[in-house]
C-alpha cells in the first residue's frame, strides 16, 4: 500500500479535484476550530502537505507527517521551493508512521488526520497515540467519507479500517472525553466513475487530559 502511494506521489497533486477538496477542508476546518498563531499542528497521513501548506500562514508550526516515504519527499521538495521565507522555517517535514514508531517528542494544539485512518491498520493504537500528543485543551481532527464503511473490500481494496464517520466521532467521544465533538459535511468528491463520495469532518475539543482525556500511558497499551 505505501509503494503504491509512493509510486503516484509525483502526480498526486496534479488532479483539480484533490485541490478543491483540501481547500474545503482548510476552510472548514478554520471555520471549526478555534486556530491560532502560536499554535502547533500536526498533519499526519500529510501526503503531499496540501492541507498542511494551507493552514501554514495561520498557527506557528506545522508538523507534516507521512508513512509514504515518496509523499515525504514530494512534501519536502515543495518545503523547499517556498525559499528563504519565514512559512518555509514553520514547517517540520518527517518520515512517521505511528503503527510502528514511537510517537514524537513534541506535543501539538491540534491533531489532523485527513482522509487517512481508513487506510491504518491499528487504528485504535494510532488514535491513542495522537491523544498522547495533544497539548491540554487540544483539538484532533478527522476527516472520512461518508460511505467508507460499506464497501465491500473488492470496491476499495485499500480500505483496512472501515469505520464510518459516526464510528469515530462515538471513539472520539468516549476515548478522548472533549468538551464537544461536531461532524459535517465538508466537500462532495467526484470520482472517476462519476460517483460522489462526501467528505465528513469529525472535530473533538478543547480535550483536558487533567478531566480524563487521553495520555501516553493509554498510547502505549493500545500499540500492544
Amino acid at each position: 500500500m505505501l509503494d503504491s502511494f509512493s509510486e503516484r506521489a509525483p502526480s498526486w497533486d496534479n488532479e483539480l479535484k484533490r485541490k478543491l477538496l483540501i481547500a474545503d477542508v482548510a476552510k472548514a476546518l478554520r471555520k471549526t476550530i478555534p486556530l491560532a498563531q502560536h499554535w502547533r499542528v500536526l498533519d499526519y497521513g500529510c501526503g503531499t502537505g496540501a492541507l498542511s501548506f494551507e493552514l501554514l500562514p495561520f498557527v506557528a508550526a506545522i508538523t507534516a507527517a507521512d508513512a509514504s516515504a515518496g509523499m515525504v519527499k514530494v512534501t519536502a521538495a515543495k518545503r523547499e521551493a517556498l525559499g528563504d521565507t519565514g512559512l518555509r522555517a514553520k514547517l517540520d517535514v518527517r518520515l512517521l508512521d505511528l503503527v510502528v514508531d514511537e510517537p514524537p517528542a513534541e506535543e501539538y494544539n491540534l491533531v489532523v488526520a485527513c482522509l487517512v485512518m481508513h487506510h491504518i491498520e491499528n487504528a485504535d493504537g494510532v488514535l491513542a497515540s495522537f491523544g498522547s500528543l495533544l497539548k491540554d485543551g487540544g483539538w484532533l481532527a478527522i476527516v472520512e467519507w461518508e460511505h467508507v464503511a460499506n464497501h465491500r473490500p473488492a470496491q476499495m481494496p485499500h480500505v483496512i479500517t472501515r469505520r464510518s464517520p459516526d464510528d469515530w466521532a462515538f471513539e472520539l467521544s468516549k476515548g478522548l472525553q472533549p468538551e464537544k465533538v461536531s461532524s459535517s459535511t465538508v466537500h462532495h468528491f467526484e470520482r472517476d466513475d462519476g460517483t460522489v463520495s462526501p467528505a465528513i469532518l469529525i472535530t473533538a475539543g478543547p480535550i483536558w487530559k487533567a478531566k480524563g482525556g487521553n495520555c501516553a500511558s493509554c498510547a502505549a497499551e493500545a500499540r500492544l
